[in-house]
C-alpha cells in the first residue's frame, strides 16, 4: 500500500501550523519546483479535513485545551496507525487505539462522532508518525523518519502509558539508498540526521548520523560590487530540523547599540584582539545556505563590500530577511577596516605596498582615500597622545636620575644633500631611550645643512622647558652644534663622539696611504683607529694625558717605545717586544713619505683641539642602531608627509623605548645550555670574521594598546584632525609656480628629433 511521502507530511506540517485557511494550492507555490506526481490530493485534503474535524470535536465535547493535547501528543506518536499491505493481524498500535479512546472518554460507540471515525479512515490509509512539536527533537537514524523503512520498533508500556522505547535499527540496506529509492531525491549541503520524540539522551547511544555525498558546487559570481546572487538549487527538505538557535551574541551596531548573534557562551573577545580569518567567497556561500532564523534554506543573496567588510542579505523561504555583516560596525564605520589601516602605519608598511598584495591576491581592501582618511582623523591623534605619554614617563625618570648624559644625532630622510626633512633625535645614554626628537622641514631654514642644527636646539629647549637640567650631551662634530653649545650652552658639557672622530682620522689616513710613496702607511691604519679609541678610554678624563697618548703613536710607529718631553706618557704602555717579533712588523722609516703623512694627520690643530671633547669616552653607536631600525618605518625611498613623517618618527622611538633594555639571549638547551648567544657574520668593511651579540626577541605588545586606543577615539566620536605644530608652506619651492600651460607650452625634450 503506498503511503503518504514525506513531501505531503511537510503540506500537511504547514497546514496545521497556519491560523487561517490556507488552500493547497498556495501552499505548493512556496515550494521552488513542481510536487512530484506521487502527491494524492483527494487523500491529502480527506487527511486534513479529518484531522481538523476530530480536532473540533474533541475540544468541543471536552471543553479542557489539556485534554485535547494529550489526545494530539498520544494519536501523533511515531509507530502508531502503521500499516502495510502484507498485514493480516491487528498491530501493536492499532490494538493500542482503545487505550486512546479511554483517555478521551469515547469508547462508547454513540460518543464516536462522524469526524473521528473519518480520521480513523484516513490514518489506516498512511503512515501518520510525522513529526510533531508538542516533544522535544531528539536526533536518531532515518528508521524513524520514513515509511516502510527497515527498523524494529517494540512498545514498551511504561508506568504513565505513554512513553515507547526505540531499540537499536538494524540497517540491512544503507538509509540514504533505501531513502533514495523510495522517495524524491534530496539535495543536502550537511551530513543529515533524522529526528524523532520522547527518546531520553541513554536511549539514543548507539545511534549515529548519517552522512551523504559532499554538496554541488554553486556557480556564483566573486564579483562583490552590489551584485544580488539568487539561488535555484533549493533542497526539497527546505526545513532542517536539526538546527538550533545559537546562544546570544553581542555585536555593535551602527547606532551605538548592542544586538544579538549566534557565538559560542562567554564574553566576546575585543575587536582589536579577537581572531580574524581569511574566507573565501565559495565557502562562506556553503555557510549560508540556511536562514539563521528558521533553518530553512535561503532563496536570494545580496552581497555588497566596503572596504574589507563584506555585507549579506539574505532572504528565505519563510520570507525571513536576514543582515549579516562580516565586520562590528562601530559609529558607521566598520571595524576591520580601522583595523586595517591603523595596522598598517603601526608596522611600517605603507598603504601602497600593502594594497598591491591585496591586488594580488584579489583580496577585498581599503581604498586609498579611506586610509589617508583614517590616518588624519584616528592614527595621528593615537600617535601623538602615546608619544607625549611615552616622554612624561621618560622625562620623569631623568628628572629622578643623579646626572643626565645623553647623546644626539641627525638623520636625513633621503641620501644626498637635498633632503626634505630633518629629524634630530636626544636618546638616554644609560637606558638607551629616546627622549626627545624634532622633525625640521627644509623650508624652514636657510639649507637642508641647517636643519640639523635646528632639530638640535628644539631639542634641548623642550627638555630644558619640562625641568630636565642636561649635565652631558654628545653629538658628532657638527660646527654649528658645537657653536651653539660654546655660546649659548656653555654650563652643558659637550662631548664628542668616538666613533665619529675615528671614521674622520681614518679617511684622513687612508687617502695619504693611496699616494705614491705613502702605501707602507696602509696596513697600520685599522691600529691607529683603534689607538684613538684607547687613548679616549684609559686618560680618565684628563686631556693632556690623552693628547700624549694618541701622539706617542709616532714614536711606537717607527719601532721607538720610549721617549722624552712628555709630563705624563713617556713610553708605551704594551709588553716588551721581542726581536724575533720586531723583525716581522713593518715598521716605518723616521722622516719617509709614509711617515710624514702620518705626522700631518696625528698633529692636525683641529684634531687636537677637538681631543679636548673626548675626555669621557662617549660614542653614540646606540643612536646609530636606532636609525638603522628608522628605515623599518621611514624608508629613505619612501615620500611621506610631515605628520606622517611625525607618526612613523613616533613609532620608531615607541619601538626602541619597549625594547631599550633587552638582555642578551642565552643558549636554552644543549652542552651549552645557560651560556650568551652570539651570530658569527662578515662585514663587507671590515672584511674579516667577527660575532655580535644576541639579544632576546622583541616584544610588540604597545601595539595592541595603540590599536585599542584607536577604538576607543572611534567610539567616542572624537574624529577631528590635528593641525600641524608648526606652519608650513603649501611646498618647498623658492618661487611660486607659473601656470600650468606655460610649462606644458615651454616644454622640451632632447629626444624629439
Amino acid at each position: 500500500m503506498d503511503c503518504i511521502c514525506t513531501y505531503e507530511l511537510i503540506l500537511f506540517e504547514q497546514i496545521i501550523e497556519s491560523t487561517a485557511e490556507i488552500k493547497i494550492e498556495v501552499l505548493l507555490n512556496r515550494f521552488p519546483h513542481s510536487p512530484p506526481p506521487i502527491v494524492n490530493f483527494t487523500r491529502l485534503t480527506a487527511f486534513v479535513s479529518g484531522y481538523i474535524e476530530c480536532i473540533t470535536s474533541i475540544l468541543y465535547s471536552s471543553g479542557s485545551p489539556f485534554v485535547l493535547l494529550q489526545a494530539v501528543i498520544q494519536l501523533l506518536k511515531p509507530g502508531n496507525g502503521q500499516s502495510t499491505s502484507a498485514q493480516s493481524t491487528p498491530t501493536p498500535a492499532q490494538e493500542s487505539r482503545s487505550n486512546y479512546m479511554e483517555i478521551l472518554d469515547y469508547s462508547a460507540p454513540h460518543n464516536a462522532s462522524p469526524s473521528v471515525a473519518r480520521f480513523e479512515e484516513c490514518r489506516s490509509l498512511s503512515d501518520t508518525a510525522t513529526q510533531c512539536c508538542f516533544d522535544p527533537i531528539i536526533l536518531v537514524s532515518v528508521a524513524t523518519q520514513t515509511d516502510d523503512a527497515p527498523t524494529t520498533v517494540a512498545s514498551d508500556d511504561s508506568s504513565n502509558g505513554s512513553s515507547l522505547a526505540k531499540t537499536q535499527a538494524s540497517f540491512t540496506v544503507p538509509a540514504e539508498e533505501w531513502k533514495t529509492s523510495h522517495d524524491h531525491t534530496y539535495s543536502m549541503s550537511v551530513p543529515m540526521v533524522y529526528p524523532t520524540y520522547g527518546l531520553d539522551e541513554d536511549s539514543l547511544a548507539s545511534y549515529t548520523e548519517i552522512e551523504v555525498d559532499p554538496p554541488v558546487e554553486n556557480n556564483i559570481d566573486n564579483d562583490f560590487n552590489d551584485k544580488e546572487v539568487y539561488y535555484d538549487d533549493f533542497d526539497d527538505d527546505y526545513k532542517d530540523p536539526n538546527w538550533i538557535l545559537p546562544s546570544a551574541k553581542k555585536i555593535m551596531l551602527s547606532n551605538g547599540n548592542e544586538s544579538s548573534e549566534g557565538e559560542s557562551e562567554g564574553e566576546l573577545e575585543p575587536p582589536d584582539t579577537d581572531k580574524k580569518y581569511l574566507i573565501f567567497s565559495n565557502c562562506l556561500d556553503q555557510l549560508l545556505k540556511h536562514c539563521p532564523k528558521c533553518g530553512v534554506v535561503v532563496t536570494g543573496q545580496k552581497k555588497k563590500t566596503t572596504g574589507s567588510m563584506l555585507s549579506v542579505e539574505l532572504i528565505c523561504l519563510d520570507g525571513h530577511i536576514t543582515y549579516w555583516d562580516s565586520q562590528p560596525i562601530m559609529k558607521r564605520k566598520p571595524v576591520g577596516n580601522l583595523l586595517l589601516a591603523a595596522s598598517i602605519l603601526f608596522t611600517g608598511n605603507t598603504f601602497a605596498s600593502v594594497s598591491r598584495l591585496a591586488s594580488c591576491l584579489n583580496l577585498q581592501f581599503i581604498s586609498e582615500s579611506v586610509f589617508y582618511d583614517t590616518q588624519q582623523r584616528f592614527l595621528f591623534p593615537v600617535l601623538n597622545q602615546a608619544w607625549e605619554n611615552e616622554q612624561q614617563m621618560v622625562r620623569q625618570e631623568l628628572i629622578n636620575k643623579s646626572a643626565i648624559n645623553l647623546n644626539g644625532d641627525g638623520r636625513c630622510d633621503s641620501p644626498g644633500h637635498n633632503a626634505k626633512y630633518g629629524t634630530y633625535t636626544l636618546m638616554d645614554d644609560d637606558s638607551g631611550k629616546v627622549v626627545a626628537f624634532s622633525v625640521v622641514q627644509v623650508s624652514e631654514v636657510t639649507s637642508s645643512n641647517a636643519m640639523e642644527k635646528e632639530g638640535f636646539k628644539r631639542c634641548i629647549e623642550s627638555l630644558e622647558g619640562a625641568g630636565v637640567e642636561i649635565d652631558r650631551v654628545a653629538t658628532d662634530r657638527h660646527v654649528s652644534i658645537s657653536s651653539f653649545m660654546n655660546k649659548e650652552r656653555p654650563q652643558i658639557n659637550h662631548q664628542y663622539d668616538v666613533w665619529h672622530l675615528s671614521k674622520w682620522v681614518v679617511k684622513k689616513l687612508t687617502s695619504k696611504a693611496q699616494q705614491k710613496g705613502c702605501e707602507e702607511l696602509m696596513p697600520w691604519i685599522q691600529s691607529i683607529s683603534n689607538h684613538l679609541w684607547w687613548c679616549a678610554a684609559t686618560c680618565d678624563g684628563n686631556v693632556v694625558l690623552l693628547r700624549e697618548k694618541w701622539k706617542s703613536v709616532l714614536h711606537h710607529i717607527v719601532n721607538k717605545h720610549k721617549w722624552t718631553g712628555n709630563t705624563l706618557f713617556n713610553q708605551c704602555g704594551h709588553r716588551r717586544i721581542p726581536s724575533s717579533e720586531a723583525k716581522n712588523i713593518c715598521w716605518l722609516k723616521p722622516g719617509s713619505p709614509a711617515h710624514l703623512a702620518l705626522e700631518e694627520v696625528v698633529l692636525n690643530t683641529k684634531l687636537l683641539k677637538d681631543l679636548a671633547k673626548l675626555t669621557d669616552f662617549c660614542h653614540t653607536g646606540k643612536i646609530e642602531v636606532y636609525h638603522s631600525m628608522m628605515l623599518k618605518y621611514c624608508s629613505k625611498q619612501e615620500h611621506f608627509s610631515y605628520k606622517g613623517m611625525v607618526a612613523r618618527t613616533q613609532l620608531a622611538a615607541l619601538d626602541n623605548n619597549a625594547n631599550a633594555e633587552r638582555p642578551q639571549a642565552l643558549v636554552q638547551s644543549g652542552e651549552h645550555a645557560g651560556e650568551k648567544r652570539y651570530k658569527a657574520c662578515f662585514p663587507k668593511a671590515h672584511k674579516r670574521w667577527v660575532v655580535k651579540p644576541i639579544s632576546e626577541k622583541k616584544s610588540y605588545q604597545y601595539l595592541s594598546a595603540l590599536l585599542a586606543q584607536v577604538l576607543e577615539r572611534c567610539q567616542a566620536g572624537n574624529a577631528v584632525a590635528e593641525p600641524l605644530p608648526v606652519a608650513l608652506p603649501r611646498n618647498i619651492a623658492s618661487e611660486p609656480a607659473p601656470p600650468k600651460e606655460d610649462l606644458i607650452s615651454n616644454h622640451r625634450s632632447r629626444f624629439n628629433r
